[in-house]
């Protein structure tokens, strides 16, 4: 009689979770365990079970750079698992990205400060350090336009030729070769080329 009494807290047990009362989830998975001891391999299948979910979850939430989601959504397995392993490394993991956001947080701050003072060299470091912590699209960006700041200030007349020579796979110069293409075929030798003199205008 006892083993039937386990076999009919399970269903209570299930319920219970769906409804997401995990503390009385955890109960009714216990008096099953407890009146059947042959369940205990199930109720501990299924306690993983549950706890393995929420570690999906908060390792989505971590995706969407949502740590303080996440390490919720981690402590909710100590509510079935007290020493769920997983679950504690999770934690220490998400504590510690949430440490290096406010980190790249200050770093973006700082680069932005010496942006407004034109020390784009600086600026890309701190860009660069902070990007290296939170990869946002909003920091790649400012990479790219630090990046291309520092090089036209170093060799002004290199950076414009590699601008026009790679705008759009290279469209502008594949477009004058084509027109000289066309040029001297019409007037033979004397087409002569400018020699890209238009670049250093």
């Amino acid at each position: 009689i006892s083993h039937e009494i386990g076999e009919i807290y399970i269903l209570p047990a299930e319920i219970e979770n769906n409804k997401e009362n995990y503390k009385k989830t955890l109960e009714d998975f216990r008096l099953a365990e407890k009146f059947n001891p042959d369940k205990k391999d199930f109720v501990m299948k299924r306690l993983r079970e549950i706890c393995d979910g929420f570690i999906e979850a908060g390792d989505e939430f971590l995706q969407n750079e949502m740590p303080d989601k996440a390490i919720e959504k981690y402590q909710m397995t100590f509510i079935l698992l007290p020493d769920f392993q997983e679950a504690v490394a999770k934690i220490e993991q998400a504590k510690k990205i949430k440490e290096d956001y406010k980190k790249a947080e200050k770093l973006q701050q700082q680069a932005s400060e010496l942006e407004k003072k034109k020390k784009y060299e600086d600026a890309l470091k701190y860009y660069r350090q902070s990007f290296a912590l939170k990869k946002t699209k909003e920091i790649k960006d400012k990479i790219f336009t630090m990046n291309n700041l520092v090089q036209a200030k170093k060799a002004p007349l290199d950076f414009a030729k590699s601008i026009i020579l790679d705008y759009k796979n290279g469209i502008i110069p594949n477009n004058v070769y084509a027109i000289e293409d066309s040029m001297i075929k019409l007037y033979g030798e004397s087409a002569r080329s400018s020699g890209w003199k238009i670049l250093y205008s």
